[in-house]
């Protein structure tokens, strides 16, 4: 084919590496998940089974497991 003056080169433009899934969050969601347990086992022994306390407690736990474990993904990423 013949090649005119007002046809450019293909210019390549770099692609970023791909990551293959991303592992970003994964601690913070499985202590989010475990704290959420471990919160309401620890409501629903001390308090009598009072459904307002189990439900806080999950809540707790939940927020505590979520900021632990998004620390360790921060470290994590880090390396």
């Amino acid at each position: 084919m013949p090649h005119t003056s007002h046809q450019h080169k293909h210019k390549h433009h770099p692609q970023p590496p791909h990551t293959a899934g991303k592992p970003k969050r994964k601690a913070a969601v499985v202590l989010a998940v475990i704290g959420a347990i471990v919160g309401a086992f620890i409501a629903y022994i001390t308090s009598n089974e009072s459904t307002g306390w189990i439900i806080g407690g999950a809540c707790i736990g939940i927020i505590a497991g979520y900021v632990f474990g998004h620390t360790i993904d921060k470290a994590v990423e880090k390396k």
